[in-house]
């Protein structure tokens, strides 16, 4: 689980807080992504506050057989993804938050029949869903990501603050999109109380 350091003695500003909190997520993703590259997915998300708020790679990027950057899954990974699923509603998600581009969900679409997208196929499986298409800076350049993230933030904490807990977010690796914009979200919540 994500441990808060940012509530030291010793305060470095809202900057570095965002920074320390992104950090303890990506800790809590590579954690999970260690164990899913072995074929361990006893965990595929990481809690950031306890029971309201996750984070999480997208479905199966980590999966030792269908996992990488740029993959579109075989028909034969549906199976994979309704566990993925399962798990997730396990641990009691209620809405999830999609930080992915149209380009990154098309790589769901042989799962699919008719059109349906990943986002669709959450909305058919009950969940309140919000999709904020957000392009992966890995592949787009990182010349406007801290604009792009100031912005993204703004909207995840109203979408956050809508949606029935708990709340997952992820986007593809869960490195460069989630991890900032989910911290924002915990500071200010956790500057609210």
């Amino acid at each position: 689980m994500f441990q808060d350091k940012t509530m030291s003695k010793r305060r470095y500003g809202m900057e570095a807080d965002l920074n320390a909190i992104a950090h303890d997520i990506r800790k809590g993703i590579l954690h999970f992504k260690g164990l899913n590259e072995r074929g361990d997915y006893s965990q595929v998300m990481t809690w950031v506050i306890n029971r309201e708020l996750a984070c999480a790679a997208r479905p199966l990027r980590y999966h030792h057989i269908y996992g990488g950057s740029g993959q579109a899954l075989p028909k034969e990974a549906r199976p994979e993804l309704d566990k993925w699923i399962e798990r997730v509603k396990n641990e009691g998600i209620a809405s999830i938050i999609c930080l992915v581009s149209e380009k990154e969900l098309n790589h769901y679409s042989r799962l699919f029949p008719g059109g349906m997208n990943l986002v669709d196929y959450y909305e058919s499986l009950g969940f309140q869903v919000h999709h904020i298409q957000w392009n992966d800076p890995a592949h787009n350049g990182k010349t406007h990501f801290k604009s792009e993230v100031e912005e993204k933030r703004t909207v995840l904490l109203e979408m956050y603050d809508q949606l029935p807990k708990p709340v997952l977010v992820h986007c593809s690796a869960a490195i460069d999109r989630s991890p900032p914009v989910v911290a924002f979200v915990v500071l200010k919540r956790r500057c609210a109380k």
